[in-house]
């Protein structure tokens, strides 16, 4: 049966990924309605992943719907259908147990500080700046009050890369949480690193997406 939800969604929005820099991202939110569908999800790996950690198969028809980054879309699914397969299939776990089983499933697909990033923010219910091996920062920021999808790109090797832009994209992310006029240097460092268009809507912005680059519209 499908059903209208509304739900907080986690998003990475500034923060750009280095091989082997352990940078920090800024984690933000935004409430949108999603819509709740029975049928067969579309990340089959979790499944297998799922069934692998708890020992049990829930063969339930559920997905999630709606205007989401995949990474976004990836752990909020997974926290719904776990709960929702504790509820249909009597699954004996408690909430550190889905916490703890959904860190070593995310690990497990993806081993992704964007995706630790991600579930941590949903764990704790709040925006936060997140960096492998630390303590998120909560912070105090308004949700984004409307988001749409306008591409993505995937993302290859950096076409340049050095010390001083390796310190200047670790330092973004703290300073766009302060000034979010500054999502226009942190456009242009994605259109250098990566060669993506640089976007010239104010209001256009890339994120990271796994293994794409997704240019998303927003107002806050």
């Amino acid at each position: 049966m499908q059903q209208d939800l509304e739900v907080n969604v986690p998003i990475s929005f500034s923060g750009i990924p280095l091989p082997n820099v352990n940078n920090p991202l800024l984690i933000l939110f935004y409430k949108t309605r999603i819509k709740r569908i029975a049928r067969k999800p579309k990340i089959r790996k979790f499944l297998e992943y799922f069934k692998e950690a708890t020992g049990f198969s829930c063969d339930i028809d559920f997905d999630i719907d709606g205007v989401l980054p995949y990474s976004s879309y990836y752990v909020l699914f997974s926290e719904m259908f776990f709960r929702e397969a504790i509820s249909e299939c009597h699954i004996p776990l408690n909430e550190r147990d889905i916490i703890e089983t959904l860190i070593m499933i995310d690990d497990a697909i993806y081993d992704s500080s964007l995706v630790r990033g991600l579930r941590k923010a949903l764990e704790i219910g709040s925006p936060i700046l997140y960096r492998d091996n630390e303590e998120p920062v909560k912070l105090n920021l308004q949700n984004i009050k409307k988001l749409s999808i306008l591409t993505s790109f995937p993302i290859s090797s950096p076409a340049y890369i050095n010390n001083s832009l390796i310190h200047l994209i670790g330092t973004l992310p703290i300073d766009i949480a302060n000034n979010v006029q500054l999502i226009s240097v942190e456009n242009g460092l994605w259109s250098a690193i990566y060669n993506l268009p640089y976007p010239l809507v104010k209001s256009w912005k890339w994120i990271w997406d796994l293994k794409w680059a997704t240019l998303i519209q927003f107002s806050n």
